[in-house]
């Protein structure tokens, strides 16, 4: 496990408890990503005063490519704090990091 732990599991029922607390965690850290996500595609349509996705039919649709791309998003400890490095963009080459004011 990270940083050495070592976990001794004597009744299979635990082992089965400890993989879906797992799989719980990794479902709070895309939670909290995709709020971040949220955030910030929000901001962007505010500065661009975007109110609807409606195309001259009337259907609504979304030119993805307007998002940008990055080669990597992680979720990474830097000191005490957990955070979000967006590396590999393709209109900076600087690494973004975010982090919110508290857990």
């Amino acid at each position: 496990m990270q940083m050495g732990v070592q976990v001794l599991v004597t009744d299979p029922r635990e082992l089965e408890k400890i993989r879906q607390r797992e799989t719980d965690m990794t479902k709070e850290r895309i939670g909290k990503l995709l709020k971040v996500v949220a955030n910030v595609l929000g901001s962007w349509f505010k500065e661009r005063s975007v109110s609807t996705f409606a195309d001259m039919e009337g259907q609504e649709t979304f030119e993805s490519s307007l998002l940008g791309y990055a080669d990597e998003v992680a979720e990474e400890r830097i000191a005490a704090a957990d955070v979000i490095m967006i590396r590999g963009t393709e209109t900076t080459s600087a690494v973004l990091i975010l982090r919110g004011a508290n857990d």
